[in-house]
């Protein structure tokens, strides 16, 4: 498995506005089992990522990170109906940084945190289901983090709605 997220925004990282400036890919690899109607798997990885925010007056911080982690996971599917759940079991280790210190005190309080917590256990778990109407799926995906992150001012709760198709088919034969 790959995958690589991009929050990139380059007026950011020029400092030319304010806000974050993130990026993380992945690499895993796993085993899966299938079943009737469902498959099983669990897949073991590790990633690398930065975070830049920009705050006023050309402040900034740059954290460098790096996850591991393993996933188990299952997945149904019938005609018309598609779900998944998996938990994710991850290591996050912020290698280095570089802050100023000049930023606004909350902000800093949550990077203090974080480099006291460091490296930080983080169980999460993802939940997707959705319904099938061929050639189209249309579905609802959450994922959220077990236990309170308001000291690090981590977001706990992603959600996506996915609407995908399939274009053309395989046929057996």
């Amino acid at each position: 498995m790959g995958n690589y997220f991009n929050a990139r925004r380059r007026d950011v990282r020029q400092q030319t506005k304010l806000g974050t400036d993130f990026h993380l890919g992945e690499v895993a690899v796993g085993l899966y089992e299938t079943y009737n109607k469902g498959v099983g798997s669990i897949t073991a990885g590790w990633g690398a990522g930065r975070i830049f925010n920009n705050y006023e007056l050309n402040n900034s911080a740059i954290l460098h990170l790096q996850r591991w982690f393993v996933q188990p996971g299952y997945a149904y599917r019938s005609e018309y109906f598609q779900a998944a759940v998996a938990i994710r079991l991850s290591r996050l280790n912020y290698a280095k940084g570089k802050i100023s210190y000049s930023i606004n005190a909350n902000d800093l309080d949550h990077i203090q945190n974080i480099e006291q917590k460091n490296p930080i256990l983080l169980p999460e778990i993802g939940i997707q289901a959705g319904i099938i109407f061929k050639p189209v799926y249309l579905g609802l995906s959450v994922a959220t983090i077990f236990p309170d992150t308001n000291l690090w001012d981590f977001s706990r709760l992603n959600a996506t709605l996915i609407l995908s198709t399939t274009i053309g088919t395989r046929h057996k034969g």
